[in-house]
């Protein structure tokens, strides 16, 4: 999937990989933002003013999956 949006241009952030105020800063000023459902929506809640998109599992086809696979889009 990062792939996917490296190709059209964006830069993947992961959280674990920046110090927490440069991730805020970079989210903040972001021209366009996708977000994966999760603990990750939380920073958008901090500093975000301006519309996202965020991507969240249904909850129906998320309960078929195998338990080693249940904390996809941040359970």
């Amino acid at each position: 999937m990062c792939a996917c949006f490296e190709r059209h241009g964006y830069t993947v952030l992961d959280p674990t990989g920046l110090p927490s105020l440069v991730l805020l800063q970079r989210l903040r000023d972001a021209a366009g933002l996708w977000c994966e459902h999760g603990s990750m929506v939380l920073n958008l809640l901090l500093c975000r003013s301006r519309p996202y998109t965020l991507f969240s599992l249904d909850p129906a086809v998320a309960a078929a999956y195998p338990a080693a696979r249940a904390v996809l889009g941040g359970s």
